[in-house]
């Protein structure tokens, strides 16, 4: 495997560790193969973070040709992660590939999407109006207010651009459809087809999107320390891309099939920043079977994976949990990422528990951490209610 050789060559990481990793000598020298490497999680990934950004990454003019992808991975952690532009566009292009196969959706088709923050030249940017990305591509709306006053602008804005495609977050795709459904919105006379990503999909979720919108949706598992590692077919079978990553389902560690374990991924493609049997948290179930879509590659059922539930307010409104996220992304981002880990539970109506990990060198930033997360809290709701905010060290502070 390429990106095996790649890694002991270039990454301080894994040369460092080479011994431990070593199967077999060979004349040419020592190899081993994917199983004979331990399993990463997030926690060694922080540890020595910086030494798996490989080497001709780590200076000019390889270290300019990076963008960094925010991975909020499930449990709450988040990390940074450093691709290589080139590479990041050949990822895409192998998930490209199989859009034309299964769907009949070109790289040029525009669509429409929803960010929780946006970047330039790997900076956040503060915007609240909706963006023409790529070009003209894709226009992208953010997740916060989304009430109805600004779903039916959303709409109306959809319409007027009429993408030919959707890329939605599940969750956002419910309210996109309740809203439609209830207001007898028009949608877009070219729309033909929704890619749901981001969180598992509830059938029932699936089953309202594709009413409301009256075309077909698959799912993509996607995680940004890889790149899009799976797409459903036209048979619901998620296949893994092959072209991007090896997907692995362990029980106690080894690799199993037909049995739920975890899911842990290898990316292939990823040369500024590689990871190698990195655990996502997530369980599923790997499937070695014949589809009627023809495609070969193994078939990977998540199980047991992230959900973004919608926050109730008291008026009867629903809000996007992306709401909440979108200001832990902002904040961290004001707080040199301090924040390591930070889960978020709605107790009652207008009562949140946050439990927050800070990074050991911003232990002494629990005050303005907390301070920049509320403020950076869009809607009154949110910023009105009462929060109790937990760190890992026992610490509360409570804003009432």
């Amino acid at each position: 495997m390429k990106i095996l050789d790649y890694a002991f060559s270039e990454a301080a990481y894994y040369r460092k560790n080479l011994s431990q990793f070593q199967s077999k000598e060979h004349d040419d020298g020592i190899y081993c193969t994917l199983p004979d490497l331990p399993m990463l999680n997030i926690e060694s990934v922080y540890k020595s973070y910086g030494d798996f950004i490989a080497d001709p990454y780590q200076k000019f003019p390889k270290s300019q040709n990076v963008i960094i992808k925010r991975a909020y991975e499930f449990g709450g952690k988040m990390i940074k992660v450093i691709w290589d532009q080139d590479d990041y566009l050949e990822m895409q292009k192998s998930l490209s590939d199989l859009h034309r196969k299964y769907y009949d959706i070109e790289p040029h088709d525009q669509y429409c999407g929803f960010y929780t923050a946006l970047y330039r030249a790997n900076k956040i940017i503060d915007v609240d109006t909706t963006q023409l990305m790529d070009n003209g591509n894709s226009m992208v709306f953010n997740v916060f207010r989304l009430y109805d006053d600004k779903l039916e602008k959303i709409c109306r804005e959809m319409r007027e651009y009429n993408p030919k495609w959707l890329l939605l977050q599940p969750s956002i795709a419910w309210l996109l459809a309740e809203f439609i459904e209830t207001k007898s919105i028009a949608l877009p006379k070219d729309l033909k087809y929704i890619e749901l990503y981001g969180e598992m999909v509830d059938e029932s979720i699936r089953k309202k999107v594709e009413e409301a919108f009256g075309v077909t949706t698959a799912y993509t598992y996607v995680t940004n320390m890889v790149g899009a590692a799976a797409i459903e077919c036209p048979c619901r079978n998620m296949h893994v891309i092959s072209d991007n990553a090896v997907v692995e389902v362990l029980k106690d560690g080894v690799p199993v099939f037909g049995e739920e374990g975890d899911i842990c991924v290898t990316g292939l493609k990823n040369h500024a920043m590689p990871i190698i049997r990195y655990l996502t948290g997530e369980k599923g179930v790997l499937l070695n079977v014949d589809c009627a879509c023809g495609n070969k590659a193994p078939i990977i059922k998540i199980t047991k994976g992230k959900k973004f539930p919608f926050i109730h307010l008291k008026d009867g409104n629903k809000l996007s949990a992306y709401s909440i996220l979108g200001a832990i992304e902002f904040a961290n981002e004001f707080m040199a990422n301090a924040i390591k880990t930070m889960e978020v539970v709605q107790t009652d109506l207008d009562r949140f528990e946050a439990c927050i990990e800070l990074k050991p060198a911003y232990s002494g930033w629990k005050k303005a951490v907390v301070d920049a997360f509320l403020s950076n809290l869009r809607e009154d709701e949110l910023r009105q209610s009462k929060w109790k905010i937990i760190f890992s060290d026992n610490t509360v502070i409570e804003k009432v």
